[in-house]
């Protein structure tokens, strides 16, 4: 049942992407990308231009949850521990928790205001929590969509606002999706 739950939240992820795709005019006339996987079998149901590059918009916060994970599962970081929210992090632009400079919240709410909000200051306070710095919380995202076989992926930001150079593909999302989906089924709700 998770399972197949979770094949309806990466159609919809899916979707979200195409729509992404579909709002932004191509000169070529290159039609949006789409792709359907089966989370319990990684089969591909449906793909459409699966590899073609698009902005990821806040698909991007998916990799900042992955991080997350990963550092809790290794014992680096609790659900529990403090963020204190910098003032560069609650300035973000909406979609917004409301989070103020100074205000300290958990790990565990950070991710989730990133995941159910779509908060850009979360992830942000998150990012920085994590990597010490945005910027180093960014080099770790794109190291590991590499290890992880993201090969057309690349991220400028931890919460997915715009960045000409911030891209990714439906392929890519997927393996990501997956990957969080197998690696930390103990987070998956």
């Amino acid at each position: 049942m998770r399972k197949a739950i979770f094949a309806f939240v990466l159609g919809l992820c899916t979707l979200v992407a195409g729509l992404s795709v579909a709002g932004i005019a191509r000169a070529d006339g290159v039609k949006p990308a789409r792709l359907v996987v089966d989370a319990e079998t990684g089969k591909v149901l449906v793909a459409d231009r699966a590899n073609l590059p698009w902005y990821p918009a806040s698909l991007t916060k998916l990799m900042t949850a992955y991080i997350a994970f990963s550092e809790v599962s290794a014992g680096r970081l609790k659900l529990t521990d403090t963020i204190t929210v910098s003032a560069q992090a609650a300035a973000q632009p909406p979609t917004r928790f409301g989070l103020k400079a100074g205000q300290k919240i958990t790990v565990q709410q950070a991710v989730t205001a990133m995941l159910v909000s779509s908060a850009n200051d979360a992830a942000y306070a998150l990012a920085e929590r994590i990597g010490g710095s945005a910027s180093a919380f960014v080099g770790r995202m794109n190291a590991t969509a590499q290890h992880l076989g993201m090969i057309g992926t690349h991220f400028e930001n931890p919460n997915g606002l715009p960045d000409d150079a911030q891209i990714s593909t439906a392929r890519d999302i997927a393996v990501l999706a997956l990957a969080i989906v197998h690696n930390f089924p103990d987070r998956y709700a």
